[in-house]
This record gives C-alpha cells, structure tokens and sequence, in this order.
C-alpha cells in the first residue's frame, strides 16, 4: 500500500495552500517554483484538484488557484482519495465478504485487514490540512 507521486504532489500542494494567507491566489508557476514541481504534471494536479472541488481556479491576468474549503475542512484521506480511490489492504472488501465463498479459509486474516483499514481510514480522515501546515 502506497501513494501514487501525483498523490504524493497533491499533498505537498494542498498543504502549500493551507500554509498561505486565505484568499491568496497563488500561480501556477509560482506554486510551482516553491515546490521544486514540473509545472506540466502539476497542470495535472490542479485540474484534478479543482474536479474534486477542493481547489478552486480563477483566470485572468490577476487569477490563480486557492483553496475553497478552511484547510482544517479538508482531511488527508479525500485528497488521497481524489488520486487513489478509496484504500483497501486486500482485493476482496466487507460487502462482497460473504458473497466469495472463501471466508472459511481467508476470513481471520480478512477480519484483522479489515481493522487494519478501519484504523487508517480513521487516522486519514482525522488529519486535516490546517495541522499539516502547522508542522510544517
């Protein structure tokens, strides 16, 4: 289980605006430049970003990209989950556990993943952008 480096950007990203003054409309070069990114992937980014209404895009000669949402109102698990989908430990998940037919011989090992996945989802979604920037 790992994060894509799209992910991984996105975060650096979303962090970079929560650590900004509110409202600051920041470039596409200028996020660029103080994230050491390649401005073609972070185009990428922000377009997906911005689909997933986390970032908002304002153009003309004055625009730029911000934050819509207050940084403590965005959690890290939905900008991971904008690039990675939901995060499961194993294939199968808890509503087609019972339907598989394996659980007799897989089910102990599925019930531990399962915690497993429970408690990250829970540390994700628990973690926002506001305490991020803060570390930071």
């Amino acid at each position: 289980m790992g994060i894509s480096k799209a992910c991984d950007y996105a975060i650096l990203v979303v962090t970079y605006f929560a650590s900004n003054p509110e409202d600051a409309l920041k470039s596409k070069h200028e996020i660029a430049q103080a994230l050491h990114l390649p401005e073609e992937f972070l185009s990428k980014i922000l377009q997906r970003l911005v689909k997933a209404n986390i970032v908002e895009s304002i153009r003309g000669t004055h625009g730029g990209y911000k934050l819509i949402e207050q940084p403590s109102d965005i959690s890290l698990k939905s900008v991971i989950e904008v690039f990675e989908g939901e995060m499961h430990m194993i294939d199968c998940n808890k509503s087609n556990f019972k339907d598989c037919g394996r659980q007799n011989n897989c089910g102990p090992l599925q019930h531990v993943m399962f915690q497993v996945e429970d408690e990250i989802n829970h540390i994700l979604s628990n973690v926002s952008f506001r305490e991020l920037a803060m570390k930071g």
